[in-house]
């Protein structure tokens, strides 16, 4: 019978001023209430219930629980005034109070029926909200999250001391805090009932034009008040603790017995905070058999969700644990083999070969030994992966170089065919040498740099930190797994592009310059050459065109194109042999220093 009715109306009792912090007054018994010269016969409202003997009433009501008997007093105005009555109903909520294994008896300042909503009614006594699990005994109140953190109805003690200062103006030198009703969560704040700050200060200002004594009796009075209050809280508190924990428990009991044993456990370590949460688990109510298979299905499907996270949780932490020995076993290998050039770990753990040595089922155990086996086809490995990486790093080159000669929709083989013959070399081993040439730079888009290869294979933009990043940026979670247990990602292509278009064509213009042809030279040609150049359009510092020029190599100028790609025109010109003697030292100077400072 928890769950009747409620009436649109909220039950008032006579403990109203009890409820908002106000010490005790004297009440009067209402009319409805104790009006004994209505004889119970005479109650007949249809109610089936109406119909019985008292005596029968008083019997069957002695056995129900007290929130059956305040849902019952909410159901018809003649169970109303049976049960609201202090004269017939008080012997009935003693007995159904008793129902209840440890419930403090019912305070003074509180009917039954008002304790009994206290107690067990889940519903705000501000909003009327359903889902109220806070109990605050010392306001006699029931509240809802909003509410309790709400200036409308609790006050902090910054704000309670701010209004008796605006209401008394510094006039009344009186320690408030000692008569008024606090809770303090945290143990630190203290939080006052706004209802009781006002009713404090009105009945203060009410008395303040009498005698002193009388207003000094009345303190002194309600002192008493808030001490007896505070010390029936702190035994009421317990109870309440203790009963939501025995449901609690119950609950638990019944879960385990449908195979959540493990979910249980795991749970316990952060004592249970999912179950706590539940709507349908922290009720102050006994757990019965026809309740459990009302809710069951909701927790179970709580319970759903907490295994799925739970085995998410436990799976990146073993896919970590083994990353981890994984990389202990490589940084070993590369402390025994001296001048064995191993590969990034993130590479290596992203090779099929170890990634399915860690992605192996939980149940699977998996050690070191297992990783040092496959770590012996490493130097088969490296140059696979650095053969991929160089095919990867071809391909681009040719898409960006390819279409000037290349027939319709060639594929990419065919172009790389094409380069080996303008070239003039053959055979499979020609595609490799693609690289080989001048215009084989690549530009990172994120530091807006060029770089050839192999210094591209070691460029940082191309392993960036993990924590530059999230989890969810990456479709495949084993990646980020392994960029954090690397520190860094894997080596990819993502921030890089062949060199642009625009500088393209200034590069080729540079190499023309120097003598050569732009569509055979090759870097080493271009270095073995070690000729300077200058072009009008860059710029120098502190200089005009007519007074000085910058002279730099082909490759520092190939790191210069950025400062011309908006320029109309570019005209690279080689230097004389002449000029090229008298920068030499200065060069020689400039690299000097340049070693200095890195030492710093």
């Amino acid at each position: 019978m928890h769950a009747a009715v409620r009436s649109p109306k909220r039950l008032r009792t006579s403990s109203e001023d009890a409820r908002r912090g106000g010490p005790p007054v004297a009440h009067l018994d209402e009319t409805s209430l104790n009006n004994t010269s209505t004889p119970w016969t005479a109650l007949t409202c249809g109610h089936a219930v109406s119909r019985l003997p008292l005596d029968i009433l008083h019997e069957i009501f002695m056995h129900l629980h007290p929130l059956d008997l305040l849902n019952l007093a909410r159901t018809s105005k003649s169970l109303r005034d049976l049960l609201m009555s202090r004269r017939k109903a008080k012997l009935m909520w003693r007995a159904s109070r008793r129902n209840i294994q440890g419930l403090p008896d019912c305070p003074t300042y509180l009917s039954e029926p008002a304790y009994a909503n206290l107690a067990f009614d889940p519903y705000c006594h501000n909003c009327d909200q359903p889902g109220a699990h806070t109990v605050v005994w010392e306001f006699a109140a029931r509240y809802c999250d909003r509410c309790l953190n709400s200036n409308k109805v609790i006050w902090t003690e910054p704000e309670a001391e701010a209004y008796f200062e605006r209401i008394f103006q510094n006039t009344l030198n009186l320690n408030w805090g000692l008569y008024l009703l606090c809770v303090s969560p945290d143990g630190r704040n203290r939080l006052y009932q706004k209802g009781g700050c006002q009713d404090l200060a009105w009945r203060i200002l009410l008395l303040l034009d009498r005698k002193p004594d009388v207003l000094d009796a009345y303190l002194v009075d309600v002192q008493d008040y808030v001490d007896t209050i505070h010390m029936r809280a702190r035994v009421c508190y317990r109870w309440y603790q203790r009963f939501l924990d025995d449901r609690l428990r119950d609950i638990i009991n019944r879960l385990r017995k449908e195979g959540w044993s493990t979910d249980i456990t795991n749970m316990s370590k952060d004592n249970f905070a999912l179950l706590r949460s539940c709507p349908n688990v922290m009720l102050p109510k006994c757990l019965t058999d026809y309740e459990w298979q009302d809710i069951r299905g909701e927790i179970n499907a709580n319970m759903e969700q907490y295994r799925e996270a739970r085995l998410r949780k436990e799976r990146a932490g073993i896919i970590h644990t083994r990353l981890l020995d994984l990389r202990r076993v490589i940084y070993r290998i590369e402390l025994g083999k001296k001048g064995f050039r191993m590969l990034n770990f993130s590479d290596i753990a992203l090779m099929p070969e170890f990634r399915s040595l860690v992605e192996a089922p939980n149940d699977v155990e998996v050690k070191k030994s297992d990783f040092r086996r496959a770590c012996s086809h490493l130097p088969a490995i490296s140059q696979r992966f650095d053969a991929i990486r160089k095919r990867m790093l071809e391909d681009m080159l040719v898409q960006r170089l390819g279409p000037q000669e290349s027939a319709a929709n060639p594929n990419i083989f065919d172009l790389a065919k094409m380069l080996a013959r303008w070239l003039g070399r053959q055979g499979d081993s020609a595609t490799a040498n693609i690289l080989d040439l001048a215009v084989a730079w690549f530009h990172c888009d994120r530091c807006k740099t060029y770089l050839r290869s192999p210094d591209v294979f070691a460029h940082r933009c191309q392993r960036p930190c993990y924590g530059e990043s999230d989890r969810e940026d990456f479709e495949d979670p084993y990646v980020y797994d392994v960029a954090k247990a690397s520190t860094f990602h894997a080596w990819s292509t993502t921030n890089l592009r062949p060199i642009l278009e625009k500088d393209l064509v200034a590069l080729r213009s540079l190499i023309l310059a120097c003598g050569l042809n732009p569509e055979r030279a090759t870097a080493q040609e271009m270095d073995a050459l070690d000729a300077r150049v200058t072009c009008n359009e860059i710029p120098v510092p502190h200089a005009s065109k007519t007074n000085g020029k910058l002279v730099m190599n082909w490759r520092r100028a190939v790191l210069s194109l950025h400062i011309i790609r908006d320029c109309d025109t570019v005209k690279w010109v080689r230097v004389s042999d002449a000029d090229k003697r008298r920068i030499l030292p200065l060069e020689q100077r400039a690299r000097q220093a340049t070693r200095k400072k890195s030492k710093y």
